[in-house]
């Protein structure tokens, strides 16, 4: 699996940033995060926090995104760490210390995610080494029994192949249903189509670092 849940645990937890911008038929605006120059990967486009009430909506810039429907925007992890851009339902985001750091225990949607891109519940390898295809990936670590087999993609509770286009984000995770998630290489970058109606907010957050959250306004 893709996804370190054990950075769940830090007391000190590490934000990592993201960012997102829109892309239109003609040249969008592009909104980026300012990544620090720190060579060590953990400490890349990161701050620290230490107060419980500025847990939230960090990491990923901007942390509320207005988007057409049907519009693209494309996703890039300009850092050297994984993530994952998943989205949930607003119900079972965490929004204590607890929770944040329970995220991957039973009954949370980080570990219903997490079982969405790795069945096997196996530990995870180290991520694919870029240049990555602008196409979803898998990666089959062991031929079995039983075999892991990773998903890079999931679109509304399934897994995607190799080779299968980027998910459209309409659909959102709760800690018994699958919905739309996306692992984020190391200098990925990719173009996926918002298809949720007029008037949804889609909130999304990464699992790995779930302090990480975000919503996408879907105007008309």
């Amino acid at each position: 699996m893709f996804v370190i849940l054990s950075v769940l645990a830090a007391a000190l937890m590490l934000v990592s940033g993201i960012f997102l911008n829109v892309a239109t038929a003609s040249p969008g605006p592009t909104i980026s995060a300012v990544c620090t120059n720190n060579t060590t990967p953990a400490n890349q486009c990161s701050s620290y926090v230490l107060d419980e009430a500025a847990l939230f909506n960090v990491g990923y810039k901007p942390s509320v995104l207005y988007v057409h429907h049907d519009e693209w925007i494309t996703i890039s992890d300009p850092s050297q760490i994984e993530h994952t851009f998943t989205l949930v339902s607003p119900s079972f985001e965490p929004h204590t210390t607890t929770q944040l750091t329970d995220c991957g225990a039973p009954d949370t949607v980080c570990l219903a995610a997490q079982l969405a891109h790795d069945p096997s519940g196996a530990p995870p390898p180290a991520p694919p080494s870029p240049p990555y295809p602008n196409t979803c990936e898998t990666q089959v670590i062991s031929p079995g029994p039983p075999a892991q087999t990773l998903y890079q993609c999931v679109s509304n509770g399934v897994a995607l192949a190799s080779g299968s286009p980027f998910p459209a984000l309409s659909t959102p995770f709760t800690s018994v249903s699958g919905g739309d998630s996306i692992v984020l290489f190391p200098g990925e970058s990719f173009m996926v189509q918002v298809t949720a109606p007029v008037g949804t907010v889609l909130h999304f957050m990464c699992i790995i670092h779930p302090w990480m959250q975000g919503e996408i306004v879907v105007t008309s």
